[in-house]
């Protein structure tokens, strides 16, 4: 039922814009996305990355931080 209202949607937005379906989102906005049946993980670990590089922090020894239960 959900992946006939995803074609729905996509079909009535083909109506008003001119677009192109490349399958499955992977990457966008500085986050990686990761699809599996019944979940989403997303991810900015790419992005976290090159912020240390351009710091110069990418050396840098990780610390844990605290987390409240």
């Amino acid at each position: 039922i959900f992946e006939n209202l995803v074609d729905d949607v996509k079909n009535d937005l083909k109506k008003s814009f001119d677009m192109t379906d490349l399958g499955l989102l992977h990457y966008c906005l500085g986050l990686e996305i990761w699809q599996k049946k019944n979940h989403i993980f997303v991810s900015q670990m790419k992005y976290a990355k090159i912020l240390l590089e351009k710091y110069g922090m990418s050396n840098c020894k990780p610390m844990s931080t605290p987390m409240e239960k």
